[in-house]
């Protein structure tokens, strides 16, 4: 076997002795721990807080290090988006009769249609997309 891969056969079995270094398993302990926190805040919390974190446990460690451990592991942050207000609901302009009255009942169709738009992000800029909807049907009509 050892021919097949052109190894020699001490190099293979110091290989297979090998012993993990010392800052191979400080790194892996250090991997655990950063695991942990990140798990126990649900991923919200980036290197600079996972790293005052360890300095309270008395973790020994800098940021950039931390900074390095995690894209090892592949550790993003998801970033929890505060609600934009998109609607202006104070204003003196005239506001349209409800006419439903939430009353979504149909006997045939084109009784009763409605629409709503909404806005899609795209690479090229803000995409909008209206749609009408007949209630009998639940089909949208354009």
């Amino acid at each position: 076997m050892c021919r097949l891969f052109r190894v020699s056969p001490s190099g293979y079995y110091k290989w297979l002795n090998h012993q993990p270094s010392h800052r191979q398993r400080r790194n892996k302990r250090l991997d655990h721990q950063i695991t942990t926190i990140y798990k126990e805040h649900r991923g919200r919390y980036g290197a600079p807080r996972i790293t005052r974190e360890l300095h309270r446990q008395g973790v020994d460690c800098s940021l950039h290090r931390i900074i390095r451990r995690m894209k090892c592991m592949n550790l993003k942050v998801k970033v929890k988006r505060k609600f934009k207000v998109t609607t202006d609901s104070k204003h003196n302009l005239p506001v349209a009769v409800n006419v439903l009255k939430r009353d979504f009942s149909t006997n045939h169709i084109n009784q009763k249609i409605l629409s709503d738009i909404t806005y899609i992000r795209t690479d090229e800029g803000w995409l909008y997309l209206a749609a009408v909807l007949d209630l009998h049907s639940r089909s949208i009509i354009t």
